[in-house]
């Protein structure tokens, strides 16, 4: 603490050397004392060092401001549904959004990829498309979201996709 304050005591000695320094000494001075003032803050509240800006919000055991998860994660669901059950959710909700949205809004579009999918894994109907063709149409869905293939949602899709039929056909191995 005595050698924080000797900083400060030269720093605002030469502050008072007029043009010597200008904007420089008048920017050591600010950090000489907004720096120790952020420390003490964090001390006494156990807020962050400074003010977090939009999109983030403050960490107490770090001091930094972390970025929000724009996505809210999605509600835990009591149990999978079948595929039989997820094709008949999006038949329902294009039926309930078609005259709302228009055939080209972009949930339309998705819901018409879901259900051409759900075509085509019904068409060869195996116990491990009724078990992980839910997963196919979450990928599908997500690509109709605009999502790339190496987006982090993506790629967690694909790899429970993968994860399923790894299991299914393990099971129905002989």
């Amino acid at each position: 603490m005595k050698r924080a304050a000797t900083v400060l005591a030269v720093v605002a000695a030469t502050s008072s050397c007029g043009n010597s320094g200008g904007a420089l000494t008048q920017a050591a001075v600010a950090v000489a004392v907004n720096v120790p003032a952020a420390i003490v803050n964090r001390e006494i509240t156990g807020d962050c060092y400074g003010a977090c800006s939009y999109g983030t919000q403050c960490n107490r055991e770090t001091g930094y401001c972390d970025p929000i998860d724009e996505r809210p994660a999605p509600p835990p669901r009591a149990r999978e549904l079948t595929l039989s059950e997820r094709c008949a959710e999006a038949l329902r909700d294009r039926t309930e959004l078609s005259n709302e949205l228009g055939p080209n809004h972009p949930t339309m579009v998705s819901l018409a990829r879901v259900l051409k999918t759900c075509e085509t894994l019904r068409e060869n109907p195996t116990a491990t498309t009724e078990r992980c063709g839910g997963y196919e149409l979450d990928v599908v869905m997500l690509e109709g979201d605009g999502l790339g293939p190496n987006h982090p949602d993506i790629i967690a899709a694909r790899t429970r996709l993968d994860d399923c039929v790894k299991v299914a056909t393990a099971s129905f191995a002989p």
